[in-house]
């Protein structure tokens, strides 16, 4: 510590700063502080556009520096995960039409393999609105048999034609 005397040390030093006075605090020019973040951006956007040029270059130098086997390698590489992810799909699709999980559903059966995938049609059949496993799923809004007025409420012959029908709702016979 320095042996000069403070504004801490000292009682009667004259206090230099200024009192709080409980109020807002002033308002910052805002249209300086908008020109401030305005070029910090465009420094940043700059250095970004420098570090995506200088990884695309060392991309190009890795990619030349390859030997053929590596190059094949690669290809190879991508090539079957593209067929793995194929093969997934299609047992997918496989799997949702055996356990008649609707189409709409299928995309949401996730598993590595056909056992997982069955238990999760299976799951997803009784999340979904199927009594059991397998049985199809009939759900959906039901449909409804409101009537007007306190007449009870009667169910349309299916052999009736679509005029008949007509016919007996003008006459308030539904």
């Amino acid at each position: 510590m320095s042996d000069s005397p403070t504004a801490e040390t000292t009682p009667n030093a004259p206090n230099t700063t200024k009192p709080d006075t409980g109020g807002p605090p002033p308002d910052p020019d805002w249209k300086e502080e908008a020109s401030k973040w305005k070029a910090l951006s465009r420094k940043h956007e700059d250095n970004a556009k420098a570090n995506a040029e200088a990884a695309k270059k060392l991309a190009e130098i890795e990619e030349s520096q390859k030997t053929e086997t590596q190059k094949a390698a690669d290809r190879e590489a991508a090539e079957k995960a593209r067929a793995d992810a194929a093969e997934l799909k299609a047992l997918r699709y496989e799997v949702g039409v055996e356990k008649k999980v609707p189409a709409h559903l299928i995309r949401y059966l996730s598993g590595t393999n056909r056992e997982e995938l069955e238990a999760n049609a299976d799951q997803l059949l009784v999340d979904f609105g199927a009594a059991e496993p397998g049985k199809p799923i009939t759900g959906g809004r039901p449909k409804e048999a409101l009537r007007a007025g306190a007449s009870a409420i009667t169910t349309p012959d299916p052999a009736q034609t679509i005029n008949d029908r007509i016919r007996e709702a003008a006459r308030g016979r539904v």
